[in-house]
């Protein structure tokens, strides 16, 4: 995957990822950051999911979330890290 691929795959569970992880989260943070690191197998399946940041709950949240997600297979392993900057509106 070039990050542009990994860009535009990401974009589409961004709102999702908003709404559940951060909307939803009790926080009084105006904005946080989070990165997430994973692995992704030659199958498109999602391993090794690690997400820090500056709110554990969001962190731990998107944790939880990418590693349901199905990127497009690749016929090889890749890792990658993923950053995600919310602000609350």
């Amino acid at each position: 995957f070039s990050s542009g691929q990994v860009q535009q795959f990401v974009s589409t569970h961004l709102a999702a990822i908003k709404r559940t992880c951060w909307e939803r989260n009790p926080s009084n943070r105006l904005a946080t950051n989070v990165s997430a690191s994973l692995t992704v197998d030659p199958d498109g399946s999602v391993q090794n999911v690690s997400a820090t940041g500056d709110e554990l709950s969001v962190a731990k949240c998107i944790e939880n979330e990418v590693r349901g997600w199905r990127f497009p297979a690749m016929g090889c392993t890749q890792a990658m890290s993923i950053p995600f900057h919310f602000v609350r509106q």
